[in-house]
């Protein structure tokens, strides 16, 4: 379920956590109700991600997406320089 919730965050505008609990691996497929066919560019993927999959997901796999606070780990680089030739 991590690798699924950084699956998602790739394609949602913050990051989706995972509160499951759940360890293994699963094998689940999710079909967007309504959807004729996928494409794999970031913006037909951007519409796919609508809000209908929260209910997507909801009702074929039993899980929720729901908006909250949570403390995540981000890298900040504030300064970058070359290497010098010693």
């Amino acid at each position: 379920m991590v690798r699924f919730a950084g699956f998602l965050s790739t394609y949602m505008d913050r990051p989706v956590v995972d509160f499951t609990a759940l360890t293994g691996r699963y094998d689940f497929a999710v079909k967007r109700e309504g959807a004729e066919r996928s494409t794999p560019d970031k913006a037909a993927f951007a519409e796919w991600m609508s809000s209908s999959i929260f209910g997507d997901l909801q009702r074929q796999l039993g899980l929720r997406l729901d908006a909250d606070k949570a403390s995540v780990e981000y890298l900040v680089v504030d300064h970058i320089e070359m290497p010098t030739d010693n």
